[in-house]
């Protein structure tokens, strides 16, 4: 098409300079990079921050976690089987996971309307987004517990009771 184009720009007046020529997708193209580059930046910082929060997720819940072994221990000791302890355990984080996806929808929620404006041609609440971070987060919620409420059922009883 562009070679159409010259000559009959040239047909019409010989002493007009062509020098560069580009299609209309180019030029937008070329303006949408740096706003580009910094969509990607967004990207690749927003996955490092789900990755930090992930580990500082997994440290918290299995530290309180394994600072409960005495307890697991006692319980046991009275009778309560490994599958009853761990079930409670899960079922006590399931709470607080439930709790902190709340939070974290409301907060978002709240938040993309604070931005709403600065975005061009975005959606303001990406469902996708949100519901892969709540995923993410409440999987390894769910790791982070499950290992060591695990590992503080194996201990024996007597070495929990003797230890309080």
């Amino acid at each position: 098409m562009l070679n159409a184009v010259r000559k009959t720009i040239l047909g019409i007046n010989e002493d007009l300079p062509i020098t560069a020529a580009s299609s209309l997708g180019e030029l937008i193209a070329g303006y949408n990079a740096p706003t580009q580059v910094i969509a990607r930046l967004c990207t690749i910082f927003g996955v490092i921050a789900l990755v930090l929060a992930a580990i500082g997720l997994y440290g918290v819940l299995s530290y309180g976690v394994a600072r409960r072994t005495n307890e697991i221990g006692i319980r046991m000791a009275l009778g309560a089987g490994r599958g009853r302890v761990v079930a409670m355990i899960l079922r006590e984080t399931s709470v607080m996971i439930v709790l902190g996806v709340v939070a974290g929808v409301i907060a978002t929620v709240i938040a993309t309307r604070l931005i709403a404006a600065q975005l061009y041609g975005l959606p303001a609440f990406d469902l996708p987004t949100v519901a892969v971070a709540i995923c993410v987060l409440g999987a390894v919620s769910l790791v982070a517990v499950y290992i060591p409420a695990i590992r503080a059922a194996r201990v024996n009883p007597v070495n929990a009771l003797r230890h309080e």
